[in-house]
C-alpha cells in the first residue's frame, strides 16, 4: 500500500470512527495491562483517569480500566467494567493538527475553539449501554512534560450541554 492510500485509509477510518459515536471502539489489540495499540505505535499511552459529572452516572472519579489509541485518537473508559459502581463513562479525544499526542510539544495548549482538538463523551449504566453520546461543546488540552524524559502528561477538560463536564489525563511515553 502506498503512503497516499494509507493516509486515505486513515482519514476514512477516523471519519467513520468519529461519526459512529460510542459505537466506535478502536480496540486494535490490547497491549500490556490492557493498553491498546494504534495503527502507528508512536507512543504508549497509560495512567489514564477521568472524572466529572455526566447524565445517568452523576459524579464520578476513576482510573481508566481501558485505554484505546489509534494514531491521533485516544479513548479512556472508566466505570462498570473497571470495578467502580457509578456506571460507565468514556471520552475520546481526537487531534486536529498533530498526528499523535507524542508529537505535541510540552507547554502547548490545544482548544476546540481553534479546531485543534475534538472530544466525544458517552455515559450510561455499563460499557456498550449508554444514555448519553455527544460531542463536547468545548474542550481544552494542556500538554506538559511527563515524568520520564521525552514523555508527555496530557490533561484535559471538556464541557457538554446541561452542565455536564469531564476532566482527566494520561501519560504518553516517548517514542
Amino acid at each position: 500500500m502506498t503512503t497516499t492510500s494509507q493516509g486515505t485509509t486513515l482519514v476514512c477510518a477516523l471519519a467513520l470512527g468519529l461519526a459512529a459515536g460510542c459505537t466506535s471502539s478502536h480496540e486494535l489489540g490490547a497491549g500490556p495491562e490492557g493498553r491498546g495499540a494504534g495503527s502507528v505505535r508512536e507512543g504508549l499511552v497509560h495512567s489514564g483517569w477521568l472524572s466529572g459529572d455526566m447524565v445517568t452516572v452523576g459524579a464520578f472519579d476513576a482510573d481508566a480500566y481501558q485505554i484505546e489509541t489509534f494514531d491521533s485518537v485516544v479513548t479512556l473508559h472508566v466505570g462498570a467494567l473497571g470495578g467502580d459502581d457509578f456506571g460507565w463513562a468514556m471520552i475520546q479525544l481526537s487531534l486536529g493538527e498533530y498526528a499523535s499526542f507524542a508529537e505535541v510539544p510540552p507547554g502547548t495548549t490545544l482548544s476546540s475553539r481553534g479546531a485543534e482538538v475534538f472530544a466525544l463523551g458517552c455515559s450510561g449504566p455499563s460499557h456498550g449501554n449508554w444514555d448519553y453520546d455527544g460531542p463536547a461543546d468545548e474542550v481544552e488540552v494542556l500538554v506538559s512534560a511527563g515524568p520520564e524524559p521525552g514523555s508527555r502528561l496530557v490533561s484535559f477538560t471538556a464541557t457538554y450541554g446541561g452542565g455536564q463536564h469531564a476532566e482527566g489525563g494520561f501519560i504518553v511515553d516517548a517514542r
